[in-house]
């Protein structure tokens, strides 16, 4: 996962965030950040072997 991601999850799981509900806001606040490179696609082409 890309580094920014994880920082702003675990900001949220130390605030006491669910884990489901952390990765869910993490996810929205790096797609906000990053409207050329989702985070879906990172996923895509990183964990599940494509393009």
């Amino acid at each position: 996962m890309p580094k920014q991601y994880e920082a702003i999850r675990d900001k949220f799981i130390k605030q006491g965030y669910s884990t489901k509900e952390a990765k869910k806001h993490a996810a929205m606040i790096y797609n906000a950040a990053h409207p050329g490179k989702p985070l879906i696609r990172w996923i895509q082409k990183h964990e599940k072997g494509g393009k």
